[in-house]
């Protein structure tokens, strides 16, 4: 049974998350349980009692972390949570732990590395945000994690709900699909080798229908990779 902690739980619409990745478990026939590390209403959880960590969406990061200053006023921030998740990132980061960054959980793992953020798409917003329901086009570079099976039929739309987005990419990662304006909208390492599984998309695999690629393959493959490394059951 492997453990996948959830960075953090708000709203009602935080229990899709825990449905995408069971469903997806279900589907890899790997048995999982859900652990929410943390959340408005509870205290939180030490994130070495998992085996991988799911970042999810949510507030924008505060723009002091990357250098930067709000001086339009357009970022909503949660500071308390900046702290807490960037424990957790440490931690995941000290124990070679498989991590996967949703939306927010994208721009957090890039600032956290050392890169920056565009604190609002501003004339793009028209394309990015909005709905879960809107949707673009996605151009994956050659190479990546997300790419599907060779002659394998795929959707080449995500959805979009965000206004902020990655500036510069930290160091250690490369950008892996863009959106048809040029916005990065998933990165992995870029030299992977003797590295725990990181995979970062900006859209949100858990509000897309099951079946299609772009919400199997960031949620499979880190399921998959948190299985790997977790200790066989006696």
């Amino acid at each position: 049974m492997i453990r996948i902690g959830l960075s953090y739980r708000g709203s009602d619409s935080y229990e899709r998350y825990s449905a995408a990745l069971k469903r997806a478990a279900a589907a890899c026939h790997i048995p999982m349980e859900v652990v929410w590390l943390g959340g408005a209403e509870q205290a939180p959880q030490p994130a070495e009692t998992v085996d991988a960590l799911c970042f999810t969406g949510g507030a924008d990061v505060e723009p002091s972390r990357y250098g930067a200053a709000d001086v339009e006023n357009c970022c909503e921030t949660d500071p308390l949570r900046d702290a807490t998740e960037w424990k957790m990132l440490e931690a995941a980061t000290r124990l070679a732990m498989p991590v996967l960054g949703i939306c927010r959980g994208m721009q957090l793992l890039n600032v956290f590395h050392g890169g920056t953020l565009l604190p609002d798409l501003r004339d793009r917003n028209a394309a990015h945000r909005g709905s879960p329901e809107k949707i673009h086009g996605l151009r994956l570079a050659p190479g990546s994690l997300l790419a599907p099976p060779e002659n394998m039929a795929w959707e080449r739309n995500v959805n979009s709900s965000h206004h902020q987005a990655v500036d510069r990419l930290a160091e250690p990662f490369r950008a892996t699909a863009h959106a048809p304006d040029g916005t990065i909208e998933a990165f992995e390492w870029r030299r992977p080798a003797g590295k725990p599984f990181l995979l970062a998309v900006q859209w949100h695999p858990e509000r897309m229908n099951a079946d299609s690629w772009f919400a199997q393959a960031p949620l499979g493959l880190f399921i998959a990779s948190a299985a790997a490394r977790a200790p066989a059951s006696p």
